[in-house]
């Protein structure tokens, strides 16, 4: 080989060398004080409602010239929430992990993290996994409005098992209308269903029910949630207190009672007409008095009362309500008199019944 031919392969081969390094400049660096700054995560905001319906934007930069697509991927980890915006990484030991592709001039991935309804601190990392590289972010889920209430449903009623309690419930305008409400009671039924009943939501963004007030003075416990969404349950407490009688009328088995005998008692319990029937479970008050043919009290709590019982529905008749009790007129003589009334309640409605002893 002669020397100008010898020159010149060794400039092609130097001006090759030097283009190879150049050429490794632009690949992802591997020295361990550049690695770290191969990757920067930011986020929009640093807190977010822990509502389960708000977000933020998350965006992952690469700081790196390499033009190779395998390097462009991002994978997105964070304990608490949900990330959008990307497709389920293959394997994940956080609340919610995607993957996503930055884009190739601006080496730029972008994702959205919703809140949960767990307030607290959160941290979402950002991993090139190429080289397995992280930046991570730190946002705060935080208290914020309810994206369900109960504004405008009743927080006490009567106990009279019939009538109905209108429930509304209010979304927040992000959720869309026609979303199922998913309403449930710890303790009695929606009018016309059980338990639990669905409402769509209306587009005014309500949605609304009715609930058959409890048969017995109690506490329910109503229960809103977004079917198919992790949003925050709603809840309402309704208070129904004793629904008492507007009239009671007491019937015995016999109109006299021998002094050594017994008589069986039975008291019928009414409310006003269209007021639903009086609570069950409500313990009467009997009394026995001896009194003269005007019906003048002579002597107060006379004989004796047993077998007692608390108001309850007829079993013929649901909306009925009744109770018992049994009189023995000890140490009453023949031709004495006696009322025996009942009531509910301290200056409440009573009925009466007058026996003979022979």
């Amino acid at each position: 080989m002669n020397r100008p031919t010898q020159w010149r392969l060794t400039m092609a081969l130097a001006c090759a060398a030097v283009a190879l390094l150049a050429c490794r400049e632009k690949t992802l660096p591997t020295a361990p004080e550049r690695l770290s700054a191969l990757l920067a995560l930011t986020a929009s905001a640093d807190s977010l409602p822990a509502d389960g319906l708000s977000e933020l934007t998350l965006t992952a930069t690469i700081r790196s010239d390499d033009p190779d697509p395998a390097k462009l991927e991002v994978e997105l980890r964070t304990t608490a929430g949900t990330l959008l915006g990307g497709t389920s990484a293959a394997t994940c030991a956080e609340a919610s992990c995607i993957v996503v592709q930055a884009d190739r001039a601006s080496r730029i991935a972008t994702a959205r993290l919703r809140s949960s309804t767990t307030q607290g601190q959160v941290t979402v990392t950002a991993v090139l996994t190429a080289v397995g590289v992280q930046s991570s972010k730190v946002v705060q889920f935080t208290a914020g409005d309810a994206v369900l209430s109960f504004a405008g449903t009743a927080a006490a009623g009567e106990a009279d098992g019939e009538t109905a309690v209108r429930v509304v419930v209010r979304a927040d305008a992000r959720v869309a209308p026609g979303k199922m409400i998913v309403l449930s009671a710890s303790k009695g039924n929606f009018v016309g269903d059980d338990g639990t009943v669905e409402v769509p939501l209306a587009a005014d963004s309500t949605a609304e029910a009715q609930f058959q007030s409890l048969a017995v003075p109690g506490t329910t416990v109503l229960t809103a949630t977004v079917q198919g969404e992790t949003l925050a349950a709603a809840r309402h407490e309704i208070t129904f207190s004793a629904a008492f009688a507007a009239s009671i009328q007491v019937e015995s088995s016999a109109a006299t009672v021998a002094a050594d005998g017994s008589v069986d008692l039975v008291a019928e319990y009414f409310r006003a007409p269209g007021a639903g029937s009086v609570s069950a479970g409500i313990q009467p008050t009997w009394r026995a008095d001896k009194v003269d043919d005007a019906g003048d009290v002579l002597a107060l709590d006379v004989g004796r009362l047993s077998e007692v019982t608390t108001v309850q529905a007829d079993p013929a008749d649901a909306s009925k309500r009744t109770s018992s009790a049994m009189f023995e007129p000890t140490g009453l003589t023949a031709g004495e008199r006696v009322a025996i009334t009942v009531r509910l309640q301290s200056g409440g409605v009573s009925g009466r019944v007058v026996v003979t002893v022979e």
